[in-house]
């Protein structure tokens, strides 16, 4: 809804710069509204797949109580699948399995979701 709102007025902004464009100021100035316009539709477009982005990976995710690995440990599994980094991943799971099923579920989702899971 956003994306079609931002572009919905980054189009508006076009159609009016492209009216005003007499050689006066005014055109000048429409023309920099208009760039303006399409310069936040883009941020807007881009913010809000960032966020969907964000909510799909999320969701895809088991809970861990990440309390009992810590944070580090998160962020280095979350790098690894990231970068697509399957024998880091397979090596945090190698470590992880002889001590915790909600972990080990967790990186096995993480690898699930690489490029390279196949391999």
């Amino acid at each position: 809804m956003k994306k079609t709102l931002a572009s919905l007025m980054a189009v508006l902004a076009l159609g009016v710069a492209a009216g005003c464009n007499d050689g006066t100021d005014d055109s000048e100035q429409a023309q920099s509204v208009a760039t303006e316009a399409v310069d936040n539709a883009k941020d807007t477009a881009t913010s809000a797949a960032s966020t969907a982005k964000d909510a799909v990976t999320s969701a895809d995710l088991p809970d861990v109580d990440w309390d009992k690995y810590g944070q580090e440990t998160k962020n280095t599994i979350d790098d690894l699948a990231e970068k697509g980094d399957c024998d880091g991943l397979r090596a945090q799971l190698s470590d992880a399995e002889a001590n915790d099923t909600d972990l080990t579920e967790y990186i096995k989702a993480q690898i699930a979701k690489v490029p390279c899971s196949t391999q």
